[in-house]
Parts: C-alpha cells; structure tokens; sequence
C-alpha cells in the first residue's frame, strides 16, 4: 500500500460510509444520491441499474397492454404446454405455503389476517362460539360474519355454521314453524 492508497482511504473515511441496502457493499457516502436532507440508501449503481430494471418493465407493460389479446393467447399455449409442471408447482406451492395462502383467502373473503383469525379461536378457548365443541381447524371450521355489514362475528364448527346460515335466511319461517308446533311440557307428551 502506497502513500497515495492510505491518503485515497483516508479521504474516504473522512467523507464516510454507508452499506447499501441493494448490494450490501460499503461505499463511500459520495457514492449515494442526495435526497432531501439526506442520502439515498441505494448505491449510484444499484440505483442505475434499478432504473434500467424499472424502464424495461414499463416497456414491458406498454407492449401487454397494446397487445393483449397476443399476451393473452400466448400464455393459454404456455399454460396448455406445460399443464402437468405448472399443476406440479402450484401444489408444493400451496404445500410449503399453507399459512400464506390461508392469509390471503382470510383477508380477501373476510378482510382479517390469519393472526386474527387464530386471536379468535383463543379468545373462544379453542371452541365453536356457539356449541363450545372443540374446533378441529381443518376445512370444518368456518369464519361467522354477517353477510350484510360484512362484519366478523366469530369461528363456528361445520354445523353450527350450516344451521346458522339457514336461520339468517330463513328466520321467520324458521321461527313461524316452531310456534306452530311448541314444545310445551304439555303437548310435549303428545309427541
């Protein structure tokens, strides 16, 4: 290492540094964009080359939404082409997945997250909110929401949620019937 060398890292250090959150190097602050009052927490170069990246995909987007239908038919051939890898992908996809996609289904049928959804199964101590049976949290346990606010009630077992769902679209035939036939202690013996 020359004087030249230990004057250059010299300067640097006096200059100082920062690691850029693109590449991970240490670079002299001089190789960071001003922004506002501070600097850019990318490289020259990463930002550079992420500008290229974000100009290429716009190209990209231009060119799909003047040729859709080109687009479109392309990607059914890719699809049909390669039916058996894709179908193969998505299932371990979903597989190593599973909280994800729970997540996703959670919040765009129901708009909460999947924490949430497990924040009320142990406020409900593991159980239906209506029976008390204990939740086995597979496909049989279902979100209660109201269908016309959209408003998240609780999580109810298979069959809670079947007969519920019945009674809020059929609740005064529902109630109409049992009135018609009540179960008093005196008529009970009748039957």
């Amino acid at each position: 290492m020359n004087d030249e060398d230990i004057f250059d890292l010299e300067k640097i250090l006096s200059i100082g540094t920062r690691v850029c959150s693109k590449c991970g190097v240490t670079k002299p602050l001089n190789m960071f964009y001003k922004s506002n009052s501070s600097r850019r927490t990318d490289c020259k170069q990463c930002f550079m080359l992420n500008q290229d990246k974000t100009k290429r995909a716009l190209a990209v987007k231009k060119y799909h939404l003047n040729n859709y239908e080109k687009v479109q038919e392309k990607r059914r051939q890719f699809r049909a082409k390669n039916k058996v890898r894709l179908s193969k992908e998505h299932k371990e996809w979903r597989q190593k997945n599973t909280d994800k996609l729970k997540d996703l289904q959670l919040k765009n049928n129901y708009g909460i997250s999947l924490d949430e959804f497990r924040n009320k199964i142990s406020r409900q101590n593991g159980c239906c909110a209506i029976c008390k049976n204990k939740l086995d949290m597979g496909k049989k346990t279902h979100v209660d929401h109201c269908h016309r606010t959209k408003k998240v009630r609780g999580v109810l077992c298979n069959s809670c949620n079947a007969v519920l769902s019945v009674y809020e679209k059929y609740s005064e035939e529902v109630d109409a019937y049992l009135q018609k036939y009540s179960y008093t202690k005196e008529n009970y013996k009748n039957y």
